[in-house]
């Protein structure tokens, strides 16, 4: 396997790690109360809230307070739309792996899963749409690069998941601190 194709699984696989994640504690956040901290689950542990994550990376950022706004409420309302679609695709997981399902089960599924991906992506487009609006240009490519805004990729964008973000000439950060050759 080339060393492209892993480091493009592991990093696929890292966002589908970051989207179950995602999926298995949103539903905690119906219990949070206005304004207030998450609460602790049964074992007093503190329960995953998606604002705070999307708080933390915009603020690193350092978007102007409109386009902070903006784009907190389409990146919440997308991550919404992903939820629904991952419980789509883990009913038709279900059906797919269950051997006692028939031909209509899985057609079924397959149809109810393409349902939801066509509203997951209609839902996505036209949140990118009106967000796009209400940016600048500068804030919109680095939106597209972190995948907040759609770019095929998903959220990191171009990061490597294997190592260190490359410089726009393509070589590692790293090469220059340790005597170009990479060693």
């Amino acid at each position: 396997m080339s060393k492209f194709n892993r480091s493009t699984m592991v990093g696929v696989s890292a966002l589908v790690l970051f989207a179950t994640a995602l999926a298995w504690r949103l539903p905690s956040l119906a219990q949070q109360p206005p304004g207030g901290q998450p609460p602790d689950d049964r074992r007093g542990r503190r329960v995953f809230d998606p604002a705070q994550m999307v708080d933390m990376v915009l603020d690193r950022m350092q978007l102007n307070d409109a386009e902070r706004a903006a784009t907190k409420e389409t990146w919440l309302a997308k991550i919404s739309a992903r939820n629904a679609l991952i419980e789509k695709v883990s009913q038709l997981r279900e059906v797919a792996e269950n051997p006692q399902s028939s031909e209509e089960d899985l057609k079924r599924a397959l149809g109810d899963f393409a349902a939801a991906y066509q509203t997951y992506a209609k839902t996505v487009s036209e949140a990118d749409g009106k967000l796009v609006k209400k940016i600048s240009l500068r804030t919109r490519a680095r939106l597209t690069a972190m995948g907040i805004l759609e770019n095929g990729v998903g959220f990191g964008g171009g990061f490597r998941f294997m190592g260190r973000p490359r410089r726009p000439d393509g070589n590692d950060r790293s090469v220059a601190r340790r005597g170009g050759d990479g060693q």
